[in-house]
């Protein structure tokens, strides 16, 4: 019997993309970086891309973001706002 690993989890995997394909069912979690064409069909991949951090999903779709939550509250930035709201981030690292 196979031993889980821990890091693998939903609560700890930082970094994992998400992406669909809009023109066949094809769809893949955890790829490394951005797919422009579909494996399946060869086709390009929708525009929406996710990027999870354990708990949080940050989806760009189109030129606007989305921060929601896995079982709580979301909130969008425009394009237009995302300068604003980082300048406001602090530095890393914190101190």
């Amino acid at each position: 019997m196979p031993i889980p690993d821990p890091l693998r989890s939903l609560q700890c995997e930082s970094g994992g993309l998400v992406q669909t394909c809009p023109h066949c069912e094809w769809a893949s979690r955890g790829h490394q970086w951005e797919i422009q064409a579909c494996p399946a069909c060869g086709e390009e991949v929708s525009s929406t891309l996710a990027i999870v951090f354990g708990g949080l999903a940050v989806i760009r779709s189109g030129r606007d973001f989305q921060g929601r939550a896995q079982y709580g509250p979301a909130v969008r930035l425009d394009a237009a706002d995302c300068a604003a709201v980082a300048q406001h981030l602090p530095p890393y690292p914190p101190g």
